[in-house]
């Protein structure tokens, strides 16, 4: 089962993507929904992925990161 959030960031700086990861989304589901994630999605954004990074180290154990393929291909 998927279950798709929308945040809105008022910016793409690091500690908007801090705020999203560590507050926003821990508000939003259970520790057991974090622990049965196995892929994030992400654009590449360098500020984005190194807080995801953070974010799958303390609470998603299992997941892994993954690029979206357009932002690969179209943007380099």
């Amino acid at each position: 089962m998927v279950f798709l959030k929308v945040v809105w960031l008022p910016n793409q700086k690091r500690s908007a993507f801090r705020w999203v990861f560590k507050f926003v989304l821990t508000s939003l589901f259970d520790a057991s929904s974090f622990q049965r994630t196995r892929l994030v999605m992400v654009d590449g954004d360098p500020q984005q992925k190194s807080e995801l990074s953070k974010a799958i180290f303390d609470c998603m154990s299992n997941a892994i990161d993954g690029g979206c393929g357009w932002h690969i291909v179209e943007q380099g």
